[in-house]
């Protein structure tokens, strides 16, 4: 039920939004390593013993970014493709968080970026202090 669902919002993303909004350069390959991904998850649920192969936090994170985005093109109804996309999206962040991606600086950085304030504020100091090494700001 799950690995059809997630087969269809995968789908969903690849019809219609990524020829012209697609932020996954190739598509094919994670297509390929989402079957290979669902098929092994679903053996698993059936086995008595569990082997997983391993996959980064870096591609869940995209994996969930687009089933987030296609939730919001499937056919459901409006509430339900909200739903689903503010929990795959939460999902993605989780997994982004575990990949270190956001406590890189320059994705901060911006008071226009879609990090808010305390976002930043939680997150640890990259610089070291010293107005020379170009990360502190004018004092």
């Amino acid at each position: 039920m799950v690995t059809a669902h997630a087969r269809r919002l995968f789908r969903t993303y690849k019809e219609i939004p990524q020829p012209f909004w697609g932020f996954v350069i190739d598509i094919d390959d994670l297509e390929s390593r989402l079957m290979v991904y669902l098929e092994d998850r679903a053996k698993n649920a059936r086995a008595s013993s569990k082997t997983t192969k391993s996959v980064s936090a870096s591609w869940l994170a995209i994996l969930f970014a687009v089933l987030a985005v296609g939730s919001q093109y499937h056919d459901s109804p409006y509430h339900i493709r909200t739903k689903d996309s503010q929990k795959y999206i939460q999902i993605s962040f989780h997994f982004l968080r575990l990949g270190n991606f956001l406590l890189r600086y320059p994705l901060f950085y911006s008071s226009t970026s879609w990090a808010t304030a305390d976002t930043w504020q939680t997150q640890p100091r990259l610089h070291t202090g010293h107005a020379h090494d170009g990360l502190c700001a004018a004092q």
